[in-house]
């Protein structure tokens, strides 16, 4: 289920209407591996919901460059 995070906004942030669409996938290497096998599963899903982008964030783990035509930009791990 798609999850509203204030990880990392701005004190004054792009309105949402002129941002793009992104989805963030975080988490331990195990998790974020099931959710691409997930998302892969899910078909066009993701581009239907007007996701443009999957940013990665998490340990290293040979994360996918694309998810069903989606690319996926690696973030690097986030702070604990």
């Amino acid at each position: 289920m798609p999850v509203i995070s204030p990880a990392g906004e701005v004190d004054d942030p792009t309105p949402f209407i002129r941002r793009d669409s992104a989805m963030v996938v975080f988490g331990l290497a195990g998790t974020r591996k099931l959710a691409y096998q997930k998302l892969e599963a899910a078909g066009n899903l993701v581009s239907a919901l007007g996701i443009q982008e999957i940013l990665d964030v998490g340990p290293e783990f040979g994360h996918p460059t694309t998810v069903n035509g989606i690319r996926v930009k690696r973030n690097g791990t986030a702070a604990s």
